[in-house]
C-alpha cells in the first residue's frame, strides 16, 4: 500500500518543488485534464465551440 506524504514531508525532502506541483499530483486524472484544458482555453482566449480540434484533443 502506498503512503501519502504531507506537504511538509515532501518540502523537507525537496525544498525546490513548487507547492502547485504537489497539489496537482493530488487531483484525479480527469480534474488535471480539465484544469489544463480550462487554462489553455483562457490563455488562448477561445470558447469551447471556437476550435473543435482543441476540444477533441482534451476529451473528458
Amino acid at each position: 500500500m502506498r503512503r501519502t506524504l504531507s506537504w511538509e514531508e515532501v518540502f523537507a525532502k525537496v525544498p525546490r518543488l513548487p507547492r502547485g506541483w504537489f497539489e496537482l499530483v493530488g487531483l484525479s486524472q480527469a480534474d488535471r485534464i480539465e484544469l489544463f484544458r480550462d487554462f489553455w482555453f483562457s490563455a488562448l482566449g477561445v470558447e469551447n465551440t471556437d476550435f473543435p480540434g482543441i476540444c477533441h484533443f482534451f476529451p473528458l
